[in-house]
């Protein structure tokens, strides 16, 4: 597996904890990106990892920053174009969020619920496809 592909595949939050305990580890059978977390052997897909990041690191509402206890029954995942909208489980697109932000959110996209965020998460993904560019230069 070649450093680009841990890149690209990467959350464009992978230098903030906990995301960055979820690393690429190849592809599946069906071409599905597969993802380690923490220092485990086992491989997960995109919406298990992040929730298992979760279970095993905790971690704070992406939305409003409150800190979400593992096992609190407030954690859930969101994805930031809904899933209605055609946003997948990919893991550029799945965040924690509390129970409470998720709900007000429903199935209105980011830039739709919270323009700030918004705008924090697209600089974000920005300098992220920023650093694979700048990997696809090197090769």
């Amino acid at each position: 597996m070649s450093s680009l592909d841990r890149v690209v595949a990467a959350h464009p939050f992978a230098e903030l904890e906990p995301y960055r305990r979820v690393k690429y580890a190849g592809v599946d059978g069906n071409g599905t990106p597969v993802y380690k977390v923490g220092k485990g052997k086992r491989k997960y897909g995109a919406e298990k990892a992040v929730r298992e990041t979760h279970r095993r690191f905790g971690g704070s509402c992406f939305h409003c920053g409150k800190q979400i206890a593992p096992g609190s029954g407030e954690f859930t995942l969101d994805h930031l174009r809904p899933k209605r909208d055609d946003g997948g489980d990919h893991l550029h697109n799945l965040v924690f969020a509390c129970r409470s932000c998720n709900w007000s959110k429903a199935g209105r996209d980011l830039a739709n619920f919270e323009a700030k965020i918004a705008t924090e998460y697209l600089k974000a993904l920005d300098e992220h496809l920023v650093r694979c560019l700048k990997k696809l230069s090197s090769k």
